[in-house]
C-alpha cells in the first residue's frame, strides 16, 4: 500500500465517522467520493506493481515474477469432479447428490430409544 493510499484510507475513515454521526447527505457524498478515490488509487497501485514486476527492462531476477504467477494460477473453481460407483460426476446437481449421499450416510440422527438414555437427559428431545 502506497503512502497516498494510506492517507486516502485515513481520510475515508474520518469521513465515514463524520457521516455516520451527522447523517448529512453532503457528508455521505464526501465519504463516497473518498471511497471511490481510494479504490481507484489501489487499483492503479496494483497495476503499477504488476507492470514493474513484468517489465523486461528491469532485470531484478525472476523470483517475483514466478511468485506472482503461482499466486494467480490458483483458482477457486469449486468442487472438483467426483467419482462414484466407478463413474466420474461433473454436473453440479449430480455432485450435490453424491455429496448429500455421502454426508447423510456419515451424519445420521440417532433416536432416543436406540441410545438408551432417559428422555429428560437428551438435549432437544421432542417427546417426554
Amino acid at each position: 500500500m502506497t503512502r497516498d493510499a494510506r492517507h486516502l484510507y485515513r481520510r475515508k475513515q474520518r469521513a465515514y465517522d463524520i457521516a455516520k454521526k451527522s447523517l448529512k447527505a453532503s457528508d455521505w457524498e464526501e465519504f463516497c467520493r473518498l471511497r471511490k478515490a481510494l479504490q481507484t488509487n489501489l487499483k492503479r497501485a496494483y497495476w503499477d506493481y504488476v507492470n514493474r514486476l513484468l517489465d523486461p527492462s528491469q532485470d531484478k531476477g525472476s523470483k517475483g515474477v514466478w511468485t506472482y504467477l503461482k499466486a494467480k494460477r490458483r483458482s477457486s473453481a469449486g468442487v472438483a469432479p467426483l467419482k462414484t460407483d466407478g463413474k466420474l460426476v461433473t454436473d453440479a446437481k449430480d455432485k450435490a447428490t453424491v455429496l448429500n449421499q455421502q454426508f447423510s450416510s456419515v451424519f445420521t440422527r440417532e433416536y432416543v430409544t436406540t441410545l438408551g438414555l432417559p428422555h429428560d437427559m437428551v438435549p432437544y428431545s421432542t417427546s417426554k
